[in-house]
Parts: C-alpha cells; sequence; structure tokens
C-alpha cells in the first residue's frame, strides 16, 4: 500500500469514534429528546381535549368523539413506539454493562448485530418512521379533498419504506458475525430507507405548503379580514426541515461509515416524533388563542381547501347564499383544524341546515 494511503487509514482509524463512547453519549441525548417529545405529546393531548370540548359547546355535541380521530390514534401509536425504543436502548445498556459476560465486553455485546434486542429495536425504529410517513400521507389526503391520486407517489414510497422496514430486522436476524452494520448486505435496506421517507416527506410538505399557500391568496382576495395562512405554513415547514436535515444526517453518516450513524438511528424516532407534535402543538395552540376572540366558526380548512379544489360549494345551497366574506373568515380562523375527518364535514353540514 502506498504510504500516504496508509497515514490516511491510520488517521481514520483514529478519528472514529468507538461504539461504546457513541452509545454512552447517545443515552443522554436521548432521554433529553424523549423528554421533549413526551411533553410535546402530553400538550398535544390536553390540548386536543380541550379543543373538543370547546367545539361540543359550540355545536350542541354533535362531533364525533376524540376516539374516532385518526390522529389521535396516530398520536398514541407514536407515543407507545417511543416510549418502547427508549426503554429498549436502556435495556440494552444494562446489558451490555451488568447482564452479557458480567459487562466485561461492552463493545463487542453493541456489535452484535445479531442480538434479539437490537433487532426488536430496529423493528420498533422503523415502525415509528412509517407511522410517521403514514400520517402525514393521511394529512395530505385530507388537505387535498380526500382526492387519492395526490396521494399515488407518497403511498408507493410508504411501501418501499415498509418493505425496507422489514426486511431490515429479518436481515440483521441471520447476520453473519463477522459482518457489520456497513456492509452491503444491510447498506441496501437503509440506504433505501433514508431516500424512501425523504421523498414522502419532501413531496407531502411540498403538496401541503402549495395548497396552503393556493387558500392563502384565496382567502385575501375575497376578505381583508382573511388570517393569513402564511404562519400554518411556516410551521409545516419547519416541524419537516428537522426531520428533513435529520434522515440526512444518518444517510450521511452511514455512507461515511462512520459509528456516529449509531447515534443518529438511535435518535431517529424521536426527531420524527417530535416533527409529528410540533405541528400538532403549534396549530392547537393557534386554534385555542382564535377560539378565544370569536365562537367557532362552521367551516375548518379542510372543506375550504376541498371546495376550491372541486370548485364548487361543500354544503347544500342554503348555506351558500350566505356572503362569501365571512364564509372566508371563518375558515382562515379555523384554519388551525388540520385533523378532521369525514365524521366531522358530516356533522358540520347537518348544523349548517339548522
Amino acid at each position: 500500500m502506498h504510504p500516504s494511503l496508509v497515514f490516511l487509514s491510520r488517521r481514520y482509524t483514529m478519528t472514529q469514534v468507538t461504539l461504546v463512547r457513541v452509545k454512552l453519549a447517545t443515552a443522554g441525548i436521548e432521554s433529553f429528546s424523549y423528554g421533549i417529545f413526551f411533553l410535546l405529546t402530553a400538550s398535544s393531548i390536553v390540548l386536543t381535549v380541550y379543543r373538543h370540548r370547546r367545539i361540543r359547546a359550540s355545536l350542541r355535541g354533535d362531533l364525533p368523539a376524540i376516539w374516532k380521530q385518526p390522529m389521535n390514534y396516530g398520536t398514541f401509536g407514536l407515543a407507545i413506539l417511543v416510549t418502547a425504543h427508549w426503554i429498549l436502548n436502556f435495556f440494552r445498556l444494562f446489558q451490555a454493562f451488568l447482564i452479557v459476560d458480567d459487562g466485561k465486553a461492552p463493545g463487542k455485546f453493541f456489535a452484535n448485530l445479531r442480538e434479539t434486542s437490537l433487532v426488536i429495536k430496529t423493528a420498533i425504529l422503523f415502525s415509528t418512521l412509517i407511522l410517521s410517513d403514514a400520517l402525514i400521507i393521511y394529512r395530505v389526503w385530507v388537505i387535498w379533498s380526500y382526492s387519492f391520486y395526490v396521494i399515488i407517489f407518497p403511498v408507493l414510497t410508504l411501501v418501499g419504506l415498509t418493505v425496507c422496514g422489514i426486511g431490515l430486522p429479518v436481515q440483521l436476524a441471520h447476520f453473519s458475525p463477522a459482518l457489520t452494520i456497513f456492509a452491503s448486505d444491510a447498506g441496501r435496506w437503509i440506504t433505501s430507507d433514508c431516500v424512501f421517507t425523504l421523498c414522502t416527506n419532501l413531496y407531502c410538505t411540498s403538496v401541503i405548503g402549495y395548497k396552503i399557500w393556493s387558500i392563502d391568496r384565496f382567502s385575501r382576495g375575497l376578505s381583508r379580514d382573511a388570517r393569513s395562512l402564511l404562519s400554518i405554513l411556516g410551521t409545516f415547514i419547519e416541524s419537516a426541515a428537522i426531520y428533513t436535515v435529520w434522515t440526512i444526517f444518518v444517510f450521511v453518516t452511514y455512507l461515511s461509515s462512520s459509528n456516529m450513524q449509531f447515534f443518529g438511528q438511535d435518535i431517529w424516532p424521536y426527531i420524527a416524533g417530535i416533527s409529528f407534535m410540533l405541528i400538532n402543538v403549534r396549530v392547537s395552540l393557534g386554534w385555542a388563542a382564535e377560539s378565544q376572540k370569536d365562537t367557532f366558526g362552521a367551516l375548518n380548512v379542510t372543506d375550504t381547501i376541498a371546495s376550491i379544489g372541486r370548485r364548487e360549494p361543500p354544503y347544500d345551497s342554503g348555506f351558500a347564499m350566505q356572503p362569501v366574506a365571512v364564509t372566508i373568515t371563518q375558515a382562515t380562523t379555523e384554519a388551525t383544524d388540520f385533523m378532521d375527518t369525514e365524521d366531522s364535514y358530516n356533522s358540520q353540514k347537518r348544523q349548517s341546515r339548522v
């Protein structure tokens, strides 16, 4: 080997962070990230309960119960998965330093990719990513008036992520002890996972942003009092940026064969959960502030966007006879409501006939 190549190889070996150090550093940062996620989740649940109580008080309880809302299932599902990942990571620390071989070889334990706890943790990790991507796809479907055409591409990428999320744990369970996580057998799954989830989130953020921008421009043209939706657009972009940047970090560290990719993968589910909960909390806080100023409007942003996409009124002609300016003002006042379902739409339609 050429002397310069030998020098570079030795230099890389010296700067490579050991796996034990990465895992110990990850434990602290992971707990901090889980604390943020826990606070956001608790706030989201409290604000959701408050929101539904206000809705029932204003609309005489004709809306579906909280447990009928798909987004609430997603909130609890993410909470369970992220909590399970956090518990399992600490269990692995106890295994490495106390249980397996009396803690004499923690580095060897962490390097064992066939360890059952690692296989389960990997499955939980990708279950979290799959659920997170499924929820943002659901948001796109609702925002775009329940159109299946707009979600064809993200559904395909979600299927790809699901296949890879199943394939990687299975591959690890049958991994040869001589191979590392950077071997091509695992690399094709991890690389595909990063690409699929990046494509899903970038696409969904773009189409949601375009729809919000469109309704903001439309509402400004019809009513000077309509509240701008650009703050909602900013919420989506900022939350998506956090997840996207972290996914790129995982991708780059893996391609560079750095042990920091273990750090990136361990924190990945918390970033996905935080990104999702940030949208819920910030949107719910905006709704709570607006609900104190005026009564709960009959329209929400989902229905308004749907009506623009179809170019026809979403309700019966009796409601459509009301002044357009008032309708758009109510729609933008309730622009923070991204979690209603078809049942909510139908119940609000019945209310408009009363």
